[in-house]
C-alpha cells in the first residue's frame, strides 16, 4: 500500500525498480512466469545482504565467510492485490512497526506478525546498519548531502557494510569510531525540518541518527514516552533504566 504513511519512499527508492524488473525485463522467460513478485523480493533481499557482506571483505572490514550461507527457495504465493495491497481489505497491515515508539509495540507486531522471539526481533533490527533515514519521506534526519544525495542521515558511518556497527554504536562501546577517545553520547533533540518529532543523535558530532524503536533494544524507554506522536522521552540516554 503506497499510500501508507509507513511505506512513504518505499516505492520511489525500491519498488518501481524491482516491479520493473519483474513486469518489464527483456527475457526469453519473463520473470513473471519463473517466480512470483514475492520471491523477486526475497531474492533482492539475499542478493543485498551478500553484497554488503562482500563490500565488508573489500575494505579489510569483515572475515571472508561471515555471513552465514542463506539457502534460497522459490514457491512463495502472492496475495490477490499484490503489489498493491489495500489495507482496508487486509486489517492486520494496518498496524506497522513504529519509529516513535518503544520496544512493547514494536516487538508485538513482529511477534504477533512473524512469530518472532525477543532475539529474533532484535536481530532484524540490525538491519539498520545498512541505508541511511531520508528526510524527506520520514521526517527524520539532518537534511545534509551525502554521497551527492541530499537528506539522508545514516544509523552508522560505513552504511554500506553488513556488520555489527549498529549494535556496538547504540551500546556506546569504547573505541569503536574514528574518534575513539570519545564516547557516543546519543541525545534526543527535535527533528530538524520542525516535523514536531524527536529522534535521537550522536553528540557532539551530529554525524549519526537513532530512533526511539533502536534506542529501545537497550533502555527501557515505553514508560518515560511522553508523547506518543512526537515521541518525546522524559530521560536521557544516560538516565533510562537498561
Amino acid at each position: 500500500d503506497v499510500d501508507n504513511g509507513a511505506h512513504k519512499g518505499l516505492y520511489e527508492e525500491a519498488a518501481r525498480f524491482l516491479d520493473r524488473t519483474y513486469t518489464g525485463a527483456a527475457t526469453a522467460v519473463p520473470w513473471t512466469h519463473k517466480m512470483s513478485q514475492a520471491d523477486l523480493w526475497a531474492a533482492a533481499a539475499t542478493i543485498a545482504l551478500q553484497y554488503a557482506d562482500e563490500l565488508g571483505e573489500t575494505d579489510g572490514n569483515s572475515v571472508e565467510g561471515n555471513l552465514p550461507f542463506i539457502p534460497f527457495y522459490i514457491g512463495r504465493s502472492d496475495c490477490s492485490a499484490s503489489p498493491l495491497v489495500n489495507v482496508d481489505n487486509y486489517p492486520s497491515f494496518k498496524a506497522f512497526p513504529d519509529a516513535l515508539g518503544g520496544h512493547s509495540h514494536n516487538y508485538a507486531f513482529f511477534r504477533d506478525n512473524f512469530d518472532f522471539t525477543e532475539r529474533e526481533y532484535v536481530a532484524i533490527l540490525g538491519a539498520h546498519t545498512l541505508g541511511n533515514v531520508h528526510q524527506r519521506y520520514s521526517g527524520f534526519g539532518d537534511g545534509t548531502t551525502t554521497n551527492g544525495i541530499e537528506g539522508l542521515s545514516p544509523w552508522v558511518e560505513e552504511w554500506w557494510l553488513l556488520n555489527n556497527q549498529f549494535y556496538r554504536d547504540l551500546l556506546d562501546l569504547y573505541g569503536v569510531r574514528d574518534d575513539s577517545d570519545k564516547h557516543v553520547n546519543w541525545t534526543q533533540v527535535p527533528t530538524r525540518n520542525n516535523t514536531g518529532m524527536y529522534e535521537w543523535i550522536d553528540y557532539p558530532q551530529d554525524r549519526h541518527v537513532m530512533l526511539n524503536a533502536d534506542v529501545a533494544l537497550v533502555k527501557d524507554i515505553d514508560p518515560y514516552i511522553m508523547n506518543a506522536n512526537t515521541g518525546r522521552i522524559s530521560c536521557s540516554f544516560h538516565s533510562c533504566p537498561d
